[in-house]
């Protein structure tokens, strides 16, 4: 039981990545045909399409909505990806690791042998590192992928150069974007250590805490605030801030509940 459970993680993991990169990869696609509808649509109306009134960064994945208003079609892509489609794969693929383990009977063999703290604390991490890492690949990847579109394809019919002093921005918001799912997801494992009985419900969790500031704050949606505007990374925000540091937090608390309080079931 034990080698299936490893077996199906170790594949759950490389899909995850794969669907990340296939959602990316769309949304370029997406902003590829975009363009080029845009253009034309400009020359059937007899009028001048002027590229470089637009964001140099405009193909980039992390560029705020209202920064790529000309190509509509991103429109759907663009909002729903990273606060509905990112949240549910989070959930399906990572929410229910510890509820998996709980019901393949492996967590008491594996605290027996490793230590309570150990194989919470570690496990939390590891989930945590590797969340960040695989959205910080695919967005970097798309952000290259994307500028080779631009350049190599020219959809918006205009000179392109290699936008070097766009390269931190590009960097700075693939990290706090990745930050904001690992942590996310930090949480999420903690309230499913703690609250093994809401079972099946642990998989809403990334969404639903995701989609909860959207309502509460649209003014500045904690994400969103992660995402470049204009080829410039906000300095700071503090709903951003504010939801990472209760991620983080209220996970650990949580977690240090089940390894110090809370009794493992028999």
């Amino acid at each position: 039981m034990k080698s299936i459970l490893l077996k199906m993680r170790y594949e759950g993991t490389f899909k995850f990545f794969f669907i990340i990169l296939l959602m990316l990869g769309l949304f370029t696609f997406t902003y590829y045909w975009g363009a080029q509808y845009s253009v034309l649509e400009y020359r059937r109306a007899g009028m001048l399409f002027k590229a470089d009134t637009y964001p140099e960064i405009q193909y980039y994945f992390g560029l705020r909505p209202h920064g790529r208003t000309v190509f509509s079609g991103l429109s759907v892509l663009e909002n729903l990806l990273p606060e509905f489609i990112f949240p549910i794969l989070i959930g399906v693929f990572f929410a229910g690791r510890y509820r998996n383990d709980r019901k393949g009977k492996v967590i008491n063999l594996q605290t027996t042998r490793t230590g309570r703290l150990k194989y919470y604390l570690v496990d939390s991490i590891f989930i945590t590192i590797l969340i960040f890492g695989f959205f910080m690949m695919a967005i970097l990847m798309q952000s290259i992928i994307g500028y080779g579109v631009l350049q190599f394809f020219n959809p918006l019919e205009a000179k392109t150069g290699i936008p070097l002093r766009l390269i931190v921005p590009i960097i700075h918001s693939a990290t706090r974007i990745s930050l904001y799912y690992s942590a996310l997801l930090f949480f999420t494992y903690g309230v499913a250590v703690v609250m093994p009985f809401i079972e099946g419900a642990v998989y809403s969790i990334p969404l639903i805490f995701t989609i909860i500031p959207v309502f509460l704050v649209p003014w500045k949606v904690p994400l969103r605030q992660a995402f470049i505007e204009n080829g410039s990374i906000f300095p700071f925000s503090g709903t951003y801030y504010i939801m990472i540091g209760f991620f983080f937090l209220t996970g650990l608390l949580l977690i240090g509940m089940k390894v110090f309080i809370i009794k493992d079931e028999i």
